[in-house]
């Protein structure tokens, strides 16, 4: 064999093994590729239900403590003390924030009255925004907080908001407190 065709054989080898050498590193860089994927996925699915689980603890927390406990109490017997009739309730309340004392700071039944509402709503406000954004599924909101829980948004909650709201921007409402009706309305009624 003369050199030429040696060196045109050596290449032709080459060629093939070069050729051999790109599949295997395209099927490799391709199965790299799908496995990198495939852990970006999952490290995604385990942190959505890491924050899902941070969301609910601290819910449940906040849900547990004796403040918590002590303003739905409040806004229960209000609730009663006036007939157990939510337009009363809410009509009661605008009296209540109409009427300060003559130093005008809101009467000590407002004020304890008011952060009441405060609480409990910014509680509902926080779940109603959890659950709207796709954190907290229902099937696990609902699972914790029953239908019974719930209903002192539409029935206090809401009433007592919507007073405020008229009083602060001097207008009626429109949809402003949708989210946390729906929040109850969604609830498996028990």
């Amino acid at each position: 064999m003369d050199l030429g065709n040696w060196i045109a054989a050596v290449g032709a080898v080459a060629d093939e093994q070069t050729a051999s050498m790109a599949v295997i590193w395209t099927v490799g860089a391709t199965v790299a590729a799908v496995a990198s994927a495939f852990w970006a996925w999952r490290s995604h699915d385990v942190s959505i239900r890491h924050a899902r689980y941070s969301y609910l603890a601290g819910l449940m927390e906040d849900y547990g403590k004796c403040e918590m406990r002590e303003a739905v109490d409040t806004l229960w017997e209000f609730f009663k003390s006036q007939g157990e009739d939510s337009n009363r309730a809410k009509v009661e309340f605008a009296r209540m924030l109409d009427e300060p004392r003559a130093d005008g700071k809101p009467s000590a039944d407002c004020d304890t009255l008011d952060r009441a509402r405060r609480v409990v709503s910014h509680f509902y406000q926080r779940m109603a925004a959890l659950h709207a954004g796709g954190l907290l599924p229902e099937q696990v909101l609902y699972n914790v907080w029953s239908n019974r829980d719930l209903r002192i948004i539409p029935k206090v909650i809401v009433p007592l908001e919507e007073a405020l709201y008229v009083r602060i921007h001097a207008r009626e409402l429109t949809n402003e407190f949708d989210y946390l009706r729906r929040l109850y309305n969604d609830s498996p009624k028990k």
